[in-house]
C-alpha cells in the first residue's frame, strides 16, 4: 500500500487505500473517514490560529487548515454523516518546538474539537495532550490508525541544552542524508574526524531525514538531490520553511554554475558542493578539507542570515 509522509503544515486527501503518516509533538492532527465511500484525509497543523495567512502557509494554522481537509473532502460528498474524525497531538512539552507557549497543544486539541463539533463530525478517537510525542499510520482502507509513542517532546531538545551547558557537548551536530550506504558512511566518518563536528545521524531518504530533524535537532545537514520518494530539492524546501537551519547541498548534479546549483540556493541552502570533486573514492583527505570548510562556512553564513 502507498505511503505518504505528512510534514508540518501539509494535508492529503484521498480515495485509493494509503498509509498516511506523520510525527507528532504539541501540532495536531485530525484524520477524518467517509465510512461509505472510504474517502479520506489527514492534516497536520502546528498552530490553531492566525490572521492574515498567506496561500502557503494555510496548512499550519488550525482555523484554515481544518478547512482545506474539510473542504476537499466535502466537495465529493458533503453528508456529515458519512464521516467520523480521530484526533491526535497536542503533547505538553517540556519546551515547545514552536516556542515558550506550553500550551500550544491544549489549543491545538481546542482547535480541533471546535471545528469538527461546528461541523457536525464526531470524534470516534481522541489520543491527545500527553507529555509524549506520537507517530501515527492512518490506513485510509480501513479507517484505523495505529499509534506509536516517541520520545517526550522536547525531552531531547532540553537533554542536549543541559549537556551543553555542563560542558558534555561540544561539538556541532550534523545530519547526514543521502540514499547512498557507501557515501554515508564516507562522510560519516570524515566528520567525525572534524575538530568539532560529530554526526549524530544517518538517513537515506527526506522521511527517515524528517523523523531525525524532529528527535535529534542537528545544528547543520548534508542533503543529496537525487533520492527515492521525494527530491532533496524538494525536502529542502519543506526544511526551509519549516525547520530552518544551515543545510548543504552534496550532489553529483550541483554542479558548479548549473541551474541545478542555483535552484538548491534558491530553495534554502548555504552552500553547495558537486559531490564529483570530492572524489570520495580516493581517500578522506580531500573530502576532510572540503567538507570542513563547507561545514564552518553553512553555520557562518546562517547565522549572518538569520
Amino acid at each position: 500500500m502507498e505511503k505518504k509522509f505528512l510534514l508540518p503544515g501539509e494535508f492529503h486527501v484521498t480515495k485509493k487505500p494509503m498509509n498516511l503518516v506523520t510525527v507528532l509533538g504539541s501540532c495536531v492532527s485530525i484524520c477524518l473517514h467517509n465510512k461509505i465511500s472510504g474517502l479520506a484525509g489527514m492534516n497536520h497543523y502546528v498552530f490553531p490560529s492566525g490572521e492574515n495567512i498567506d496561500k502557503l502557509s494555510r496548512g499550519r494554522y488550525g482555523n484554515t487548515a481544518n478547512n482545506l481537509i474539510a473542504q476537499s473532502l466535502f466537495a465529493v460528498d458533503a453528508e456529515r454523516s458519512h464521516y467520523v474524525a480521530k484526533v491526535y497531538g497536542g503533547a505538553n512539552p517540556l519546551q515547545s518546538d514552536v516556542g515558550t507557549d506550553t500550551q500550544i497543544g491544549a489549543r491545538n486539541i481546542q482547535a480541533a474539537e471546535e471545528f469538527l463539533a461546528g461541523v457536525g463530525i464526531p470524534i470516534k478517537e481522541k489520543i491527545v495532550g500527553s507529555k509524549k510525542g506520537y507517530r501515527i499510520y492512518f490506513n485510509t482502507d480501513s479507517g484505523n490508525v495505529k499509534v506509536e509513542e516517541i520520545a517526550r517532546a522536547g525531552e531531547a531538545e532540553a537533554k542536549l541544552k543541559k549537556d551543553i551547558s555542563s560542558g558534555k557537548v561540544k561539538n556541532k551536530r550534523v545530519l547526514v542524508v543521502d540514499d547512498s550506504a557507501l557515501v554515508r558512511k564516507v562522510l560519516t566518518s570524515t566528520i567525525d574526524s572534524i575538530v568539532g563536528y560529530e554526526v549524530c545521524g544517518q538517513a537515506a531518504n527526506a522521511f527517515e531525514a524528517r523523523d531525525m530533524l524532529v528527535n535529534l535537532k542537528p545544528d547543520v545537514m548534508t542533503l543529496d538531490i537525487i533520492m527515492p520518494k521525494l527530491d532533496g530539492i524538494s525536502f529542502l524546501k519543506k526544511v526551509t520553511q519549516h525547520f530552518p537551519m544551515p543545510v548543504i547541498i552534496c550532489s553529483t548534479i550541483a554542479k558548479e554554475g548549473t541551474a541545478i546549483q542555483k535552484e538548491a540556493y534558491d530553495s534554502g541552502a548555504v552552500e553547495v558542493i558537486d559531490k564529483d570533486t570530492l572524489e570520495l573514492y580516493k581517500g578522506v583527505d580531500i573530502v576532510q578539507k572540503t567538507i570542513s570548510a563547507k561545514l564552518d562556512s553553512a553555520l557562518r553564513k546562517f547565522k549572518v542570515r538569520t
